[in-house]
């Protein structure tokens, strides 16, 4: 046999040192560079979404809201915020079935401005707060009263 024809790839087992090398004719046969998609599972998706989004407004707060930067900064807060979204829509976070108050208060909320919309959400919640404070009024009223009968 000659040289060429005992060296060639063709006899040469694929065991031992051999195993680890490529072809001599070029081919790959062990794999080791083939393309493989790694993929994200949806909620180490959704954390490095979130870590974007946080770097992009603490980098945001730094810039000068007159800026070209600044803008740009709030174009990819808003394309960060859409992506999240989207992604709650995937995983099913968002509810599937709302209720009447919801669809209200989504479209109330889209027909305001923001400053009438935190005006309204301010009284709501001074009003909430008020009514827990009568809630609590009236428990420690009857824990008074069944004290005072057992006395």
């Amino acid at each position: 046999m000659s040289k060429a024809i005992t060296n060639s790839a063709a006899w040469r087992g694929r065991v031992a040192s051999f195993s680890t090398h490529g072809s001599r004719s070029g081919v790959n046969l062990l794999g080791w560079d083939a393309f493989y998609k790694e993929s994200l599972s949806v909620t180490q998706e959704r954390e490095c979404i979130l870590k974007a989004l946080k770097s992009e407004e603490a980098k945001r707060l730094q810039l000068a809201p007159d800026s070209t930067e600044y803008a740009k900064a709030g174009y990819r807060i808003a394309s960060l915020t859409a992506e999240l979204k989207a992604l709650k829509e995937k995983i099913g976070i968002v509810k599937k079935y709302q209720d009447l108050g919801d669809f209200l208060v989504k479209m109330f909320k889209e027909r305001v401005t923001k400053a009438e919309w935190d005006i309204i959400v301010a009284e709501a919640q001074r009003r909430h707060d008020s009514q827990e404070c009568l809630r609590e009024m009236s428990n420690l009223m009857e824990t008074l009263d069944s004290n005072a009968e057992a006395a």
